[in-house]
């Protein structure tokens, strides 16, 4: 059973769908991306920033069905969003094939501890949430035998 919150209004909420947390995540980095690309002319101190928010937002608030998405859509938002900032850089000389590899190399390279932070951030939590729910129920049930009252059935099971 998904765990639920009480959310304002009276209403049960389970948390978000791996759709809507890739969505989320997309639109705002990407108003982050370009923010900063009007701002600084690339992507950097407000990219990074949101980037990290995101990942840590979304593994925390995903559905428990949908928690391996937290650990998959951070790279993919980050190279979709590097990609598509990159079609709006200067247009060289070379080819579109050539700039194109040449500046997702140039960008990953470059970004990678950004990116492998808020991987490893994001892979913690779900681990984490994960392993808790997990275990809950094994805790749950072992302080409710514990806390039973010894009843002729149960004596008699035990001796079994």
């Amino acid at each position: 059973m998904a765990e639920r919150r009480a959310a304002s209004g009276g209403e049960e909420y389970e948390g978000l769908n791996w759709a809507g947390a890739a969505l989320l995540f997309f639109v705002i980095t990407g108003l982050a991306a370009l923010a900063d690309a009007a701002i600084t002319g690339q992507l950097k101190w407000i990219f990074y920033a949101s980037f990290l928010v995101c990942c840590v937002y979304v593994a925390l608030h995903l559905r428990h069905e949908d928690l391996l998405a937290g650990i998959n859509i951070p790279p993919i938002a980050f190279v979709l969003i590097a990609f598509i900032s990159l079609q709006f850089s200067d247009h060289g000389q070379d080819s579109w094939l050539t700039r194109q590899v040449l500046g997702m190399s140039n960008f990953l390279a470059l970004n990678a501890p950004v990116l492998l932070f808020g991987y490893a951030v994001a892979a913690l939590i779900v681990l984490l949430r994960w392993r808790r729910r997990r275990t809950r129920p094994a805790r749950e049930s072992r302080t409710r035998v514990a806390a039973a009252p010894r009843t002729p059935e149960r004596r008699a099971r035990a001796r079994r």
